[in-house]
């Protein structure tokens, strides 16, 4: 008697939220049997990924005005040069493998 019950509600349920009683045609439409899916996670490690390439692109890009701008420096600036120079190669070290490890994630 309860399950009658249920699916009376159920469908009473359907028809005023739905409106499962009322047909639009009686005309068939094939349905494709597959349809693609991308896995969320998936698509959650790829953008990581495009955002971590993005940042080593960014960095790259400084690293290489600094280099390419290079012109005659003093010795009290060329400490300072140096030093940027490095933090931009650590930072671009760091990226690439922050990359690498992505990349694993993804496969």
């Amino acid at each position: 008697m309860f399950a009658r019950w249920g699916q009376e509600n159920f469908f009473k349920y359907m028809m005023e939220e739905f409106g499962i009683d009322t047909l639009v045609s009686y005309l068939k439409v094939k349905i494709p049997l597959t349809t693609e899916l991308i896995n969320p996670q998936y698509r959650a490690v790829e953008n990581l990924r495009k955002k971590a390439t993005s940042k080593l692109n960014s960095i790259k890009a400084k690293f290489a005005t600094l280099t390419l701008n290079q012109e005659s420096i003093e010795e009290k600036k060329m400490e300072k040069y140096m030093l940027k120079k490095k933090e931009l190669k650590e930072a671009i070290e760091e990226k690439e493998a922050e990359l690498e490890e992505i990349k694993q994630q993804r496969k």
